[in-house]
């Protein structure tokens, strides 16, 4: 039974170290918990009287337990049998001392586990900061975004208030322009000259008759036929001029602009000199909201556009028109040269 209970605890210590702490822990305190079971159950007399005789002399002072061992449990082992408290106690010191190796073994497991708990526990605790300084910063940055969408959105609500007052300035520019060139039209000598011009327009009409020129301006060559391509052009040249003339005096719809390619190749146009130098014949101006002082006649418009930031004046008759465009609706006029 003794050799049984050793060899037990014996290969639980070899193999210990691959088992859980507490798991070997409680198994190695089985192993010798049996053993002493097994010892008692071997020497049942010698057993209940030697440890009656260590219970008793454990309550005596510290100095006079080494005569009560020698004194009551030596008479007590010659009552029993020397052999018999001798071999008990042998196998009883075998299992304290294994015992007691089980119990360093509890303590260190215990130590590594509180150890074990404690870097977990400071590893939670570092995930947690971590986590907390990862919304602070995330907290932070929104705060930072949402700072810079206001200022933007600040920024955003100044630069069309300043568009808005820079429009104005220019609606208010074009009225006084308007004005200008209605007073300037109005003035007795052109009334007396459109009355004129009226009134023989009108004596043309009712009377059937009209002059040479105007004969001649829509008949062929020969004078044997009409002309219809050309009567066409200048009646299409005069909704140009009928368009210009309402920008002139209202300005352009809001959700429109409009667009004119010209020849610079007949006579009349006026352009930056430095643009006669382009290869194309051809010149392209839009008129959108950075033009001034349109001017609208009978033969021909003048307006004044910023070229590389410097106002130019550019005049245009309507005999050079060659494209007249109104992209956002769609509306365009093509002109063939003469």
């Amino acid at each position: 039974m003794r050799k049984f209970g050793l060899a037990l605890l014996l290969l639980f210590i070899s193999h210990s170290v691959a088992e859980a702490a507490s798991a070997r822990c409680i198994a190695g305190r089985a192993v010798y918990a049996k053993a002493y079971t097994d010892l008692i159950s071997e020497y049942p007399g010698t057993a209940a009287t030697l440890e009656t005789c260590i219970a008793t002399c454990k309550r005596e002072p510290k100095n006079d337990r080494a005569a009560c061992f020698i004194a009551g449990c030596g008479v007590a082992c010659l009552i029993i049998g020397m052999d018999n408290c001798t071999e008990y106690y042998g196998q009883k010191l075998e299992i304290d001392s294994q015992r007691e190796s089980v119990e360093k073994i509890c303590t260190a497991d215990a130590r590594k586990e509180a150890a074990k708990k404690a870097r977990l526990k400071a590893a939670e605790k570092a995930r947690r900061a971590a986590a907390e300084r990862a919304r602070r910063e995330a907290a932070a940055a929104k705060a930072k975004r949402e700072a810079e969408q206001r200022e933007n959105a600040r920024a955003e609500a100044r630069a069309r208030r300043t568009a808005a007052a820079a429009n104005q300035r220019r609606v208010a520019r074009q009225a006084t322009t308007r004005t200008a060139q209605r007073q300037k039209e109005d003035t007795p000598a052109a009334q007396a000259e459109r009355r004129k011009s009226w009134s023989r327009m009108a004596s043309g009409l009712f009377s059937g008759k009209t002059t040479t020129t105007e004969a001649r301006k829509h008949l062929n060559k020969d004078g044997t036929r009409f002309e219809y391509s050309g009567a066409m052009r200048e009646a299409l040249r005069g909704v140009i001029k009928i368009i210009l003339k309402e920008t002139s005096l209202h300005g352009l719809p809001s959700d429109s602009y409009l667009i004119v390619i010209f020849s610079t190749e007949v006579p009349g146009v006026q352009v930056p000199k430095k643009m006669f130098q382009k290869p194309d014949p051809t010149f392209r101006i839009v008129l959108k909201d950075n033009f001034q002082d349109l001017q609208v006649e009978d033969t021909y418009f003048a307006v004044t556009l910023p070229f590389d930031g410097t106002p130019k004046r550019v005049v245009v008759p309507y005999g050079a028109i060659l494209n007249f465009i109104d992209p956002p609706q769609k509306f365009g006029l093509k002109f063939t040269e003469e």
